[in-house]
């Protein structure tokens, strides 16, 4: 799930699905199931772009481990 938030996070624009599956590896399902949850926790917003596209916002970047991150606490 975090490969998927920070492809979304590096996107200059909100990334789609084929975006997001060109450029993070891994199978189809498995990217889907993720993008799910992160929608379901806040993570991301979805919503309608250009010819039927789903746009992926970021709200907050996910991280497995948050204390990692330089400058965390």
């Amino acid at each position: 799930m975090e490969r998927n938030s920070r492809c979304v996070e590096d996107s200059p624009n909100p990334p789609s699905f084929r975006k997001i599956k060109q450029l993070v590896s891994g199978k189809e399902e498995n990217l889907r199931a993720a993008i799910f949850v992160l929608e379901a926790d806040g993570f991301l917003s979805i919503k309608a772009g250009a010819r039927n596209a789903n746009e992926h916002h970021l709200i907050e970047p996910y991280r497995v481990n948050p204390s990692t991150e330089p400058g965390a606490a």
